[in-house]
């Protein structure tokens, strides 16, 4: 995929089809390109994006048109179980923290002291 820099929708190319935010940036006169929150990554030398199962869905521009927001935390215990949790606004994410510090410290939460929900 050959794309100037911008922001762009894309989406794979599995049966039920996930969208990425696409960045693509120029670093001096290396283009990289960054899929949501994931490591930046530099374009081959002709510029092309290595994004093999992939489509492009459509350029975009600021500010996003965000209508629904769902956050899902998964963590595992001592004895491998598996917990997960989805959420509609970050609040609900600091009363998890609060109320179990060791899944906010196991997250890289940093909660100030002596602050702790009930």
């Amino acid at each position: 995929m050959k794309l100037e820099p911008g922001l762009y929708k894309i989406a794979d190319n599995s049966p039920i089809s996930k969208c990425y935010y696409l960045h693509v940036y120029y670093e001096g006169k290396r283009k990289h390109f960054q899929l949501n929150h994931y490591h930046p990554e530099k374009a081959d030398d002709f510029g092309v994006l290595p994004l093999e199962g992939f489509r492009f869905v459509k350029r975009l521009k600021h500010p996003l048109d965000v209508r629904k927001v769902r956050i899902t935390i998964e963590w595992q215990d001592g004895d491998d179980d598996t917990f997960q949790v989805s959420m509609t606004n970050v609040q609900m994410i600091r009363i998890l923290f609060e109320k179990f510090p060791e899944i906010a410290r196991a997250a890289g939460a940093n909660l100030k002291p002596g602050k702790r929900a009930n």
